[in-house]
């Protein structure tokens, strides 16, 4: 760690521009093709599924989930053995009753008539010699959405029974090799799985034979979903953190509401013993009526009275059941009710886990304030919630990959953890959905729906966002580079919608808290040409990592012209006011550098003027979320954005905090639901502005800390992993001074940006005293 330190008090930290880098040509999709018939024809880089058959069962309720089986003999171990499987919705492989890995929920949801991932699973030390079974336990997931609620799923192009292809390769000691092929002579039946269905829930019966032994008939071929076989690529999902009830409580002879605490993404697994016939109903959700029974009513308002996050399970006379779970859903909850609807339960005990993509955690933060620990844990809760093979807004309700929440939270996920697979695996879903006039919905994957409604800049900006802040947290610029040509396509989409530079359309900053009542709601015009000005430039940098000089000044070019356009119709340079008049217009002109030097300045702290003259409460929704605490913290207002995020009342992190949330809700009120990310950026500004981390210029070798030291906490720590080393840094009060620590690879040249008022002295590499010339 070098131990030079630059000390500028008040100084802008911004991250220089990426110099070229040397980079091959944008990879072109190579044209491999679909029939219309039964088989698949593979090109010559696909796993070979020549003479394979996408098979199904035609015959059984579509509700109800399929099993295919395959039986044959080995003369002698198997020395490799491994299986490439496509199975749609949802799969699970079993070999000789054992499930072949711990992955759940895959392959993920895509536009399957784009693309499907196939899985390869290595099962050599499944097999025995002599009589093997393998066995395919398929889920309609959001390919076969059935009941598509108000999002239309059931209206897809795609939408058809499961069904699944497969290869088996197998060498054995023997020196033989066997290749088993999906077709007509696998067997297929109805599994237990009665009913699934990805927001309703799960039944499983108990009482009918397991598929290993169930009986069967011959498997039908079927057609190809329409798209191309990609092979999967991680990460999976994954159960984890097994929780116990924190309470049960019995609400009548035969139903009992079980509390488990925190509000996150999964299921339960059941033990439960009958001693004759029972149906047992397990309903999840995230509040409590006065009665203190469940209440569903904030997150299933789209389920038009349908089943909704519903499980249950038929038991036969003296039977038990052991680990139990759903296969092909998962739910949004920290209450289940449990009711015994027919028979009765000699036992009956419910274990919680936590569901999501394994997404290794890179980064954190804590601090002496147990207010502000909870807060930053209740957004790490909603993210992880919200990572379950794409970036979903909820776990209950919708678990739609809406774009603007994305886009949103980025920086935050990719701070704290490694989701750089899975934000690049969803990118290619993204530009699959885009359409060929550049145009992009707000879900992805979508059939139809959210082109016309339910999109804009703020929202179509994931295209940009996501790959630039892998760019920068983890120094790869390759998707920047992989999704460059969609870039140039929506800009030129958003031409056509620009009036004068200007773009309006679309949503905007969603879920202000009193845009209903007082009419605090920022223009659109506002926070939709600020995106449009930060995607051109983003498309500029991507263009000078590929060396398109010509392109970068042609961006860089088209980014002056919507900054000026910004300032002469949307700026009051006499009062530093934004048009709207609100907090997240002004901090948004500020945080996207549409306003510079003076009128930066000024806008900021007409910003913090308001912020007090509203008694210190935000009134801003997501898009403020990330642009408003931001701004005032550059701008020496610190203080100022600390105390509002933790006001005693409504609208604060601190009120939800207070009134038992676990996750971050949707609505400041707290009237829909409980379990969103979007407003989650909150972690990157503990981490970045209140411990002070800073965010490293791997090209350059430096990196600037940027602490606030804010009332009323006493020390605070941040950390995040980058593929070249670990940067971390803690400060804590030492009477009236501030000792600050910090840590980066070696070879770095670190800066230190201090609030006004304060100076420091240098104490040793990377251990400083710092002073302010008012009591801290």
């Amino acid at each position: 760690m070098c131990p030079f330190f630059t000390f500028c008090a008040g100084m802008l930290y911004t991250c220089a521009r990426p110099d070229r880098i040397d980079l091959s040509n944008e990879v072109n999709e190579r044209n491999r093709t679909f029939m219309s018939a039964d088989t698949y024809y593979p090109s010559s880089e696909d796993v070979c599924f020549a003479g394979c058959h996408f098979i199904c069962n035609p015959d059984i309720p579509e509700e109800a989930a399929p099993f295919f089986r395959k039986r044959f003999a080995l003369d002698s171990p198997a020395k490799k053995a491994v299986v490439h499987l496509c199975g749609l919705g949802y799969h699970e492989l079993y070999v000789n009753r054992t499930k072949a890995d711990g992955s759940l929920l895959t392959p993920p949801q895509t536009l399957y008539d784009k693309s499907a991932y196939y899985r390869s699973y290595d099962i050599t030390g499944l097999l025995v010699p002599g009589e093997n079974v393998l066995i395919v336990l398929l889920g309609n997931g959001l390919y076969n959405c059935f009941d598509g609620m108000a999002w239309y799923f059931d209206t897809a192009p795609w939408r058809d029974r499961p069904k699944l292809i497969m290869r088996c390769s197998i060498e054995t000691e023997s020196g033989k090799s066997i290749v088993l092929r999906s077709g007509r002579d696998f067997e297929t039946g109805q599994s237990r799985i009665l009913y699934n269905m990805l927001f309703g829930g799960e039944t499983a019966d108990f009482t009918v034979p397991a598929a290993e032994d169930a009986p069967a008939v011959t498997a039908a071929l079927t057609k190809c979903p329409g798209g191309l076989l990609k092979p999967f690529t991680g990460p999976s999902v994954e159960e984890s953190d097994p929780l116990p009830p924190a309470a049960v409580i019995q609400l009548s002879d035969h139903r009992w509401l079980y509390d488990f605490g925190i509000n996150r993404a999964g299921w339960v697994h059941v033990n439960a013993a009958a001693p004759c016939p029972a149906r047992l109903v397990l309903r999840y959700g995230e509040q409590l009526k006065d009665d203190g029974s469940l209440d569903t009513s904030n997150i299933d308002l789209y389920t038009q009275k349908r089943r909704f996050q519903t499980d249950e399970y038929i038991l036969d006379e003296h039977h038990s059941i052991t680990d139990a779970r759903p296969h092909f859903t998962y739910h949004g909850f920290r209450y289940v009710e449990a009711c015994v609807e027919q028979g009765e339960l000699s036992s009956l005990s419910l274990t919680a886990y936590a569901v999501h993509s394994k997404t290794d955690r890179i980064g954190g933060f804590s601090c002496s304030d147990k207010t502000v620990n909870r807060i930053f844990s209740m957004a790490e809760t909603a993210t992880l919630s919200n990572l379950v093979n794409v970036p979903t807004d909820c776990p209950q309700r919708e678990k739609n990959g809406w774009t603007g929440d994305a886009s949103l939270s980025a920086e935050q996920m990719c701070l704290q953890f490694d989701v750089s697979g899975l934000f690049t695996r969803w990118l290619r879903d993204l530009r699959n959905a885009q359409r060929p006039s550049g145009q992009l919905p707000g879900i992805v994957p979508s059939h139809w729906f959210g082109y016309n409604w339910g999109s804009g800049p703020v929202w179509d900006s994931a295209l940009f966002e996501l790959p630039y802040e892998i760019y920068r947290c983890q120094n790869d610029p390759a998707p920047l580079k992989e999704n460059y040509g969609a870039m140039k396509k929506y800009l030129s989409f958003l031409e056509t919608m620009a009036e004068d530079s200007i773009v309006s359309f679309g949503l905007g900053d969603w879920c202000a808290p009193f845009a209903d009542t007082k009419g605090i709601a920022c223009p659109t015009a506002v926070t939709d040409t600020a995106y449009y000005y930060y995607m051109v430039n983003i498309a500029a940098c991507t263009a000078g990592l590929l060396g398109l000089w010509d392109e970068r000044s042609d961006y860089l070019a088209l980014a002056e012209r919507i900054r000026n356009a910004f300032y002469e119709r949307l700026y009051d340079p006499r009062t530093g006011m934004v048009q709207g008049h609100c907090q997240t217009a002004q901090g948004t002109a500020v945080y996207f550098e549409l306003l510079k030097g003076e009128d930066a300045a000024m806008a900021a702290k007409r910003l913090a003027e308001m912020v007090i003259e509203n008694g210190g409460r935000l009134d801003y929704g997501i898009v403020g979320s990330k642009t408003v605490p931001e701004t005032l913290s550059r701008y020496g207002y610190g203080q100022l954005a600390c105390d509002m995020l933790l006001y005693d009342g409504f609208p604060s992190y601190r009120h939800w905090a207070d009134m038992g949330c676990t996750a971050l809700p949707e609505r400041w009120d707290m009237t829909a639901s409980l379990n969103h990310h979007m407003f989650s950026d909150v972690c990157r500004f503990y981490m970045r502005r209140v411990a002070g981390l800073g965010l490293p210029d791997f090209k350059k070798k430096a990196v600037t800390f940027t602490p606030d030291f804010p009332q009323p906490l006493s020390w605070a720590e941040a950390w995040t992993d980058t593929p070249e080393g670990k940067f971390a840094c803690r400060w804590a009060r030492e009477g009236d001074a501030v000792r600050f620590c910090c840590f980066a690879p070696e070879g770095y040249r670190l800066s230190l940006k201090l609030p006004p008022g304060y100076s420091g002295a240098e104490c040793g590499a990377g251990n400083f005293l710092i002073l302010s010339r008012s009591p801290l």
